[in-house]
């Protein structure tokens, strides 16, 4: 099996090295591992430094935003035959070492998608108060918008073409 461990960067020269020193590099079940940074424009040393750490850059020349890096992930992760994608911000705010357990379901077969809550543990390490504070309103909102599609979703007339894999029925 195939990982790609994606990462959207724009100006991280500070963190970049360090961020993929911590990523990891042999995991059970994996034949290889590939490390790809997503330059959204970056004006610094971040594409140079992510090259010289072992990582492939695509490059938007301009900054396009998280939504755009990834796609770009996503292209790339399809386009060199990944089996299981990964994204962890550039910037440190994430912990490397969790990635193992993160995709122990989707080894499984328990899960399709795995995300993580950075937050449960309250405010990230290195992460400025108003980000955090803006990410947990926008975590708020989308948690109220799920629970209001769940309840849409459940009282609705649902159709299915016939080519759905069978574990989603």
């Amino acid at each position: 099996m195939k990982l790609i461990i994606y990462l959207p960067a724009l100006n991280e020269e500070k963190n970049i090295k360090d961020v993929i020193s911590k990523l990891p590099n042999g995991l059970k079940g994996f034949e290889l591992i590939q490390y790809l940074v997503v330059d959204d424009g970056s004006v610094d040393k971040t594409v140079q430094i992510a090259e010289g750490a072992g990582a492939k850059v695509v490059s938007h020349g301009r900054n396009r935003g998280v939504g755009a890096a990834f796609h770009s992930a996503v292209k790339f992760a399809l386009e060199n035959g990944a089996d299981i994608l990964v994204g962890i911000d550039a910037d440190g705010q994430f912990d490397p070492s969790e990635i193992p357990a993160l995709i122990q379901p989707i080894l499984e077969n328990k899960a399709d998608m795995v995300v993580s809550n950075r937050f449960e543990s309250g405010m990230p390490l290195h992460m400025p108060y108003l980000k955090y504070w803006g990410n947990k309103k926008m975590a708020q909102l989308e948690e109220e918008i799920i629970s209001w599609i769940r309840e849409f979703l459940g009282s609705t007339l649902k159709i299915h073409q016939k080519n759905i894999p069978e574990k989603d029925i």
